[in-house]
C-alpha cells in the first residue's frame, strides 16, 4: 500500500470509487454462466452481498478510521457463527422492480462516479449490477436494519462461486454514511465491526483448521484466516468466501497482499454435512462446471 493514509476518509474513498472503477468485475459474463448451468439442469442461484464501510470518529486506536460491519450468522440460519457480509438470495421479480429507483437517478445510492463508471462497461453490465446492489440492501435492510438511503454504492467486486452449495455470490461495496442503531433479525446473531486497520496487522491473521470428514476428505484442510476478539474472551473467525472477497478488495484498492501465516496461530473447527445445505438440498454430488470468470471456492 503507497501514498494513502487508511485513517482519512475522504482520501480512503477516493482510492476505493477509483480503483474499482477500473476494476472488471465481470457480472453479466457470470450472469449467463448461472443462466447455461441452469439450462443444463443444475441448481444454480445467485446472491448479493454488502460489503459496508462506516467511518467513526475513534476506533480502538483512539483515531478515526473506517471499519467494516459485517454480520455474524445466528444458530437459526445454516452456517451458524460464521462472519459475512450482509445479503442473501436474488429474488428476480422483487429486485428487479427495487433497482428501478436506482437506475433513475430517484434516490443518490447510485448516482455520480459510481454510475457513469458502471455505465463505461455497457448497459447490460450496468443493469446486472444494480440489480446485486438493490439485492444486496434490501437484505441489508431486513437482516440490520441498514436504511438504503444510508448506503453509496462504491463499486463492485470480484464474484465468489461456491462450488458444494451451487451459488455465486455477487459482492457490493458501499459507503455508511451515518453511523446507525443496528436492528438484527432472527438470522444475524450481532453485526461484527471489524475496523480496516485490523486487515494491514500480520498478528490479525491465522489458519483455519476444518474438519469436514462428513464429506468423505480426509484429513482436514487449512485456510487462512482473520482472527477477531470481540466479547471477552470470545473471537470471531473470518474466513472462506467472504475473507477473499475482502481480501480482493484490499488488493484492488490498496496493493494489499496478505502475509502466508499471519502469527502462526491455528484454529479448529468441525463441519457437519447441514453446514453445506442450500436451498434444502445437499450440496455434496452436485455437478461442479468450469471455472469462469468469477474466483472459485476450493473448499470452504
Amino acid at each position: 500500500m503507497k501514498h494513502i493514509d487508511i485513517h482519512n476518509k475522504e482520501q480512503v474513498l477516493e482510492r476505493i470509487r477509483t480503483r474499482l472503477a477500473v476494476t472488471d468485475a465481470g457480472y453479466a459474463r457470470q450472469v449467463a454462466a448461472i443462466r447455461s448451468y441452469n439450462r443444463s439442469g443444475q441448481d444454480w442461484r445467485a446472491a448479493g452481498v454488502l460489503i459496508p464501510l462506516c467511518y467513526k470518529k475513534s476506533v480502538e486506536d483512539g483515531r478515526g478510521g473506517f471499519v467494516l460491519q459485517l454480520i455474524r450468522r445466528s444458530s437459526a440460519v445454516k452456517q451458524s457463527g460464521d462472519i459475512s457480509g450482509p445479503g442473501g438470495m436474488l429474488s428476480s421479480r422483487f429486485d428487479r422492480i427495487l433497482r428501478l429507483p436506482l437506475l433513475l437517478g430517484v434516490t443518490p445510492i447510485l448516482r455520480r462516479y459510481a454510475k457513469a463508471a458502471a455505465k463505461q462497461k455497457g448497459k447490460t453490465e450496468l443493469s446486472i449490477v444494480s440489480l446485486f446492489l438493490a439485492n444486496a440492501l434490501r437484505e441489508s435492510w431486513e437482516e440490520i436494519g441498514l436504511n438504503p438511503l444510508n448506503v453509496d454504492f462504491l463499486g463492485p467486486l470480484p464474484c465468489q462461486d461456491l462450488l458444494m452449495m451451487t451459488r455465486t455470490i455477487f459482492p457490493v461495496a458501499g459507503h455508511v454514511k451515518r453511523e446507525w442503531k443496528f436492528r438484527p433479525n432472527r438470522e444475524v446473531e450481532r453485526v461484527v465491526e471489524i475496523p480496516l486497520a485490523d486487515f494491514f496487522r500480520k498478528d490479525s491473521y491465522g489458519m483455519y483448521c476444518v474438519d469436514n470428514s462428513f464429506s468423505g476428505e480426509s484429513p482436514p484442510f487449512t485456510t487462512p484466516c482473520l482472527i477477531r476478539r470481540s466479547h471477552g474472551d470470545e473471537e470471531d473467525i473470518l474466513w472462506g468466501a467472504t475473507l477473499r472477497i475482502i481480501m480482493d478488495f484490499l488488493r484492488i484498492v490498496f496493493d494489499f497482499v496478505p502475509p502466508e501465516n499471519g502469527d502462526g496461530r491455528v484454529i479448529r473447527k468441525i463441519i457437519s454435512a447441514d453446514y453445506l445445505t442450500s436451498n434444502g438440498k445437499q450440496g455434496k454430488g452436485k455437478p461442479v462446471p468450469r471455472a469462469t470468470s468469477g474466483t472459485r471456492e476450493r473448499r470452504s
